[in-house]
């Protein structure tokens, strides 16, 4: 077995077959990566991580700041 780290969840699902999300030091999904998307409706770990960590999405604030830069 081999712990591996990581905020990096793309890689996680490239390099992974498992894995345990933690929220606040407890465990709040966890089991083999397809299993878990599926359980929680998502395509991917970083909506899972978004879901069961309760984050907001800021992908429409972060959509506007590179619309802006690229201006």
């Amino acid at each position: 077995m081999i712990l591996f780290s990581s905020h990096r969840l793309d890689i996680v699902e490239q390099i992974c077959s498992r894995v345990v999300i933690l929220r606040a030091g407890r465990i709040v999904a966890q089991g083999e990566i397809h299993a878990v998307r599926e359980s929680h409706g998502s395509s991917s770990l970083d909506e899972v991580f978004a879901r069961v960590t309760q984050q907001e999405d800021y992908t429409a604030v972060a959509t506007r700041i590179l619309d802006v830069v690229r201006e």
